[in-house]
């Protein structure tokens, strides 16, 4: 019988390939996305019948709970939390709603999204909790401050979460993603990648398929592995 993988964040380009992993090593995958939904159409033409896909803001907490009660009674096997986006600038400059959308939803999406899956891997008696995180919110960024402060918030909290949950043979674990090759890097100049590149003894920036990799080698992982940061960044801040 096929494991089934919920996947916040599926029309990004990480959450996209995740998607495809997945379906690929014969998994059933659920999506959830929010604005993108010519890209998310898509992406269900392209992986086929084992795929099926929500619209749903997780940067409001209550609609995690709306989402489950759609999704009705159904067994889920893995959650990942993949659902962010970045606000670069200076802090002074930060506007309150600006850091709002930030926190909501690089954060408060990760929590609700737990919250509500936690009572159907309780029942079922194991689960597991994969949160997509930064280096950033180990090592911080400036022009980056605010977001490195939600990827700090989540890996404190997959470590936090991983200890309440681990009686219970569910595991939390997170993947701290280095540079990759994404839109949401599409900021960066040519100069800028040069100069990037030079630093990572890997000699490439990362790739969607390397994030969706390390989270099936996490997936794969047995259920001794929990409360760790999984660095996914060619060897850069090692």
């Amino acid at each position: 019988m096929k494991k089934t993988i919920l996947i916040t964040g599926a029309s990004g380009d990480i959450g996209s390939e995740i998607c495809r992993f997945f379906i690929k090593n014969n998994y059933k995958v659920i999506g959830t996305y929010n604005k993108n939904k010519a890209t998310i159409e898509a992406l269900a033409e392209e992986l086929g019948s084992d795929f099926s896909y929500y619209q749903c803001d997780l940067s409001d907490f209550n609609n995690a709970e709306k989402l489950f009660k759609n999704l009705g009674d159904i067994s889920i096997d893995i959650l990942v939390n993949n659902s962010g986006i970045s606000v670069l600038g200076l802090l002074q400059d930060i506007t309150d709603s600006e850091w709002t959308r930030l926190w909501n939803t690089n954060v408060t999406s990760a929590i609700a999204m737990s919250k509500m899956i936690i009572p159907i891997f309780l029942k079922q008696g194991y689960g597991k909790i994969i949160n997509i995180s930064s280096v950033w919110g180990q090592r911080g960024a400036s022009y980056e401050v605010c977001y490195s402060t939600t990827k700090g918030a989540i890996d404190s909290f997959t470590k936090a979460l991983a200890k309440e949950l681990a009686p219970s043979n569910i595991q939390v674990n997170a993947i701290s993603c280095g540079i990759i090759d994404t839109k949401m890097n599409g900021h960066l100049t040519q100069e800028d990648v040069d100069s990037i590149i030079e630093e990572i003894p890997a000699s490439r920036l990362g790739t969607t398929e390397d994030v969706a990799n390390a989270v099936y080698g996490l997936v794969n992982s047995g259920s001794y592995v929990t409360g760790q940061i999984i660095t996914v960044d060619g060897g850069w801040q090692v």
